[in-house]
């Protein structure tokens, strides 16, 4: 946490943008938990570090819960949503209409370790 809380101070410093991935995939959500038992979720994390604000942006963002979803609004908190990447990798579909109803920017994203292979097929981040 001391990294994250370093990246938060020197992006405020520097007035930097953040991005870094959130609430992708179940495994990913529960790792968090057992390495932040004392979050109450996966956001919590990024919150307790002051990583949260107008300038920054959240990659993925598809297992929010509601919690996570409102405190992604009040901080301003900014949202990258990469389908082609969630498709392929089968993370699941990001809740759109929630994100927006509450007032999240939300923008199209790339996630280059997943997605189509110039031939159509699928490609995932063994074969990069």
């Amino acid at each position: 946490m001391k990294m994250m809380r370093s990246a938060a101070e020197l992006a405020t410093r520097f007035g930097a943008y953040l991005q870094t991935h959130l609430a992708e995939n179940r495994e990913e959500i529960e790792k968090v938990h057992h390495l932040f038992m004392g979050a109450r979720d996966y956001t919590d994390v990024y919150e307790k570090c002051g990583m949260l604000g107008p300038k920054t942006v959240m990659g993925h963002c598809i297992h929010l819960t509601q919690r996570e979803i409102d405190i992604l609004a009040t901080t301003k908190t900014r949202v990258a949503h990469c389908p082609t990447s969630n498709l392929f990798l089968g993370s699941g579909l990001m809740k759109l209409d929630k994100l927006l109803e509450v007032g999240i920017v939300v923008g199209l994203g790339s996630d280059v370790a997943a997605g189509p292979a110039e031939d159509g097929s699928a490609r995932s981040s063994e074969s990069i």
